[in-house]
Order: C-alpha cells, then sequence, then structure tokens
C-alpha cells in the first residue's frame, strides 16, 4: 500500500497561511511573520503557501504574490495569477505538444 504524500498536512498548513494572510490583509506578511502568525515552522508555512499556490492555480482564486517591500500577500490584481498561469500553460503546451 503505498503511503500518501502529506495531502492532508498540506491542506492543514495552507488553511493556518490563508487565514494568517487574510487577518493581515491588505498588508503582507513576511516569512518570519507569517511563522509567528501561524504558529508554524518556516518549511511548514512553505509548504502551506505552496498548497494556496497550486489550489489557487487550479480554482482561479486570488492568487499569493511575494513582493519584497511586503512579503506574501494576496494580490489585488485578478488579472496578475491569470496572466502568469496563462504564459506558463502556453510555455508547456510550447515545449511538449499534444
Amino acid at each position: 500500500m503505498a503511503r500518501r504524500t502529506g495531502q492532508p498536512l498540506d491542506e492543514y498548513y495552507g488553511d493556518l497561511v490563508r487565514v494568517a494572510l487574510m487577518e493581515a490583509r491588505p498588508a503582507g506578511l513576511h516569512t518570519v511573520q507569517l511563522v509567528a502568525a501561524a504558529r508554524l515552522k518556516k518549511s511548514q508555512a512553505q509548504r502551506g503557501i505552496r498548497h494556496l499556490r497550486d489550489v489557487g492555480a487550479a480554482e482561479n482564486l486570488t492568487p499569493i504574490i511575494w513582493r519584497r517591500k511586503d512579503g506574501y500577500m494576496f494580490s489585488d490584481d485578478p488579472r496578475t495569477g491569470s496572466s502568469t498561469r496563462r504564459s506558463s500553460s502556453l510555455r508547456s503546451s510550447a515545449v511538449s505538444p499534444g
């Protein structure tokens, strides 16, 4: 029997990161602040961010962005995520046709 790759934990960490970012909104959180607000380790916060980005891209939700000045935050511009997804899908289709 194959072992799952931590999907429930990724969802849990993603929920904690999402709540922390929503509470800080419209401001962002730097990594140290996010770790403290979500009460996670740095690696757990990174897994949560990765999970939120994957789920957000798949379901066309508000994307999480990172800026040097603001840290992690939800994008105010809905075009940010869709154009990024669109360009990455164009690259992948150009690399592997069919």
